[in-house]
């Protein structure tokens, strides 16, 4: 199976293909490719429709991985209780309000676990907007191809350079020298310590200021337009062969950030394998599973009672934080909900009667319900446009019809849907 991976810049991208090798295996590489995209909007996702196309017909891609610049991701480092994975990603959208400017609601996120205890976690987490990928789903359609995946290029570069080089105790920065600037990794053996973009104007002050650092590695990839003299050693990574390959599990950090409703399908048949391999080794192993298994049992038991006795208390207290922010979460949105109705209300209404409605009178209750009156050449013209908007509903006269000087005069009531 053929997948495609492409690395989106600002006006660049580059494109991989890559066929999907056997665990623990390089997957083969089969295509590389560059293109200037047109500036964002209708243009440039046909432009990237057409090269997926292009890439189906030629290499029989089945599906595709888009990676974005580490400049489209906000960077945290966050502290949480320990808990599972499941009740981390719920209780993260709360503590995420903290840090970024819109609702979380509003952003598709991922983290990676790089420190834990017994009662804590540490994370490295990225964040960007849900609504800068929309257009991803019309590149995709029409096309056969599925997302495979939304990749950031920063962490796919730190992969592959822990893939090439293993830990490195000292610190290291990753350079990437992009178009339109130079991105910035920072890692600490295993550890990722920063993501962030530097302008192209200062990139090689940067890069002068960071070589001279005795105590830190400096690693430069991409195009090299800065001065060779720089004490920087190369580093040979492709970015779209990088976000390609990214499908296998084996990476030291998965990330992913397909929105929601596009849940990649999980092209990594690892499971597949490992269930055969578990077969066969049941039915070699027969004798000693039977003896073995009463062990086992008895001595997980006892591991889980002790590992429950000391994260019990730990975990309900997170759980009722947990309950409590979403309680108050909730009173506020009820609140602000409220608060803004007139004005939200009074906006639809400017917005779906036309010029020759006059408003003598509005009137909006507590519960959304507005009833408005006035004058007009033909009142029964108003009620259509208010049916059809999506802001109201159940419009109706609430009084006959009253015809003086040539005008209607009218009483129309309707439920404004917040």
């Amino acid at each position: 199976m053929n997948l495609a991976g492409l690395n989106l810049e600002n006006g660049h991208m580059q494109a991989a293909v890559v066929r999907k090798a056997f665990p623990g295996r390089a997957p083969g590489r089969l295509h590389y490719e560059e293109a200037e995209l047109p500036p964002e909007g209708a243009a440039r996702t046909a432009a990237i429709k057409e090269v997926l196309l292009k890439l189906k017909r030629d290499y029989a891609i089945k599906g595709a991985i888009f990676g974005f610049p580490q400049s489209r991701f906000s960077y945290h480092e966050l502290e949480m209780p320990a808990m599972k994975k499941e009740d981390l990603r719920a209780a993260l959208r709360f503590e995420l309000e903290k840090y970024l400017p819109l609702m979380p609601e509003e952003y598709s996120f991922d983290f990676a676990v790089t420190a834990r205890d017994n009662k804590s976690l540490k994370l490295f987490l990225l964040a960007t907007r849900t609504e800068s990928m929309a257009w991803i789903g019309e590149a995709l359609a029409g096309t056969g191809i599925e997302l495979a995946g939304v990749r950031c290029a920063g962490v796919e570069m730190l992969n592959e350079f822990w893939r090439e080089h293993g830990q490195n105790p000292r610190p290291v920065v990753l350079a990437y020298a992009a178009k339109d600037g130079c991105h910035l990794a920072l890692a600490t053996g295993l550890v990722p310590k920063g993501l962030r973009t530097v302008p192209s104007e200062m990139a090689q002050g940067e890069l002068e200021r960071l070589s001279k650092d005795g105590g830190v590695e400096v690693y430069l990839a991409g195009e090299n337009r800065f001065n060779p003299a720089l004490a920087c050693k190369d580093l040979p990574v492709n970015l779209a062969y990088a976000i390609a390959s990214s499908y296998n599990g084996r990476r030291r950090i998965r990330m992913d950030f397909s929105p929601a409703g596009a849940v990649p399908r999980d092209y990594y048949n690892k499971a597949l394998y490992g269930l055969a391999g578990a077969a066969l080794l049941l039915y070699f192993l027969t004798p000693a599973v039977s003896y073995y298994r009463d062990y086992s049992m008895e001595k997980g038991v006892k591991r889980e009672i002790a590992a429950l006795k000391s994260s019990a208390s730990g975990l309900l207290d997170a759980k009722k934080q947990i309950e409590e922010i979403r309680r108050k979460k909730d009173f506020l949105l009820d609140y602000e909900s409220k608060k803004n109705m007139p004005i939200k209300a009074l906006a639809a209404l400017s917005a779906t009667l036309p010029d020759e409605a006059w408003l003598a009178s509005v009137s909006i209750d507590e519960k959304g319900g507005v009833e408005i009156k006035g004058s007009a050449k033909n009142s029964a013209l108003l009620i259509g446009p208010l049916d059809k908007s999506p802001y109201f509903k159940g419009v109706e006269f609430s009084s006959p019809v009253l015809v003086s000087g040539g005008l209607e005069r009218f009483s129309i009531r309707m439920d404004f849907e917040r």
